[in-house]
């Protein structure tokens, strides 16, 4: 009977582990605009401090290329994503958009 609890048990933790991890989306920070600076710096190490400092984890960091013409008003040519909880998306948002000196349309999560 302990036997039968235990695995009980066990797979019980299993499962809402991966509801965690499946419930982290990944999310557009990029800056829409070559010359503007993102509001952690010019160096992507502090991305997750920066967002951390505003109580939201980021668990993944990835970069994408994009493919933009030579004109200054382009997006930048990387997509910067970083992977956080879904209840996290609205806070991330709103502490992007009104971050200084970003020029931006924040995109839609990733599927």
């Amino acid at each position: 009977m302990r036997l039968l609890v235990a695995a009980l048990l066990a797979s019980l933790g299993a499962v809402s582990v991966a509801m965690e991890e499946d419930s982290r989306v990944w999310v557009e920070v990029s800056v829409f605009c070559q010359c503007c600076e993102p509001p952690w710096g010019k160096n992507e190490t502090a991305i997750r401090p920066f967002f951390a400092r505003y109580g939201i984890p980021v668990t993944g960091y990835r970069k994408e290329p994009r493919i933009v013409c030579a004109a200054c008003s382009c997006p930048s040519p990387v997509r910067q994503l970083v992977r956080v909880p879904a209840g996290d998306v609205p806070r991330l948002r709103e502490l992007l958009a009104t971050s200084p000196n970003v020029g931006r349309v924040l995109p839609n999560k990733l599927p």
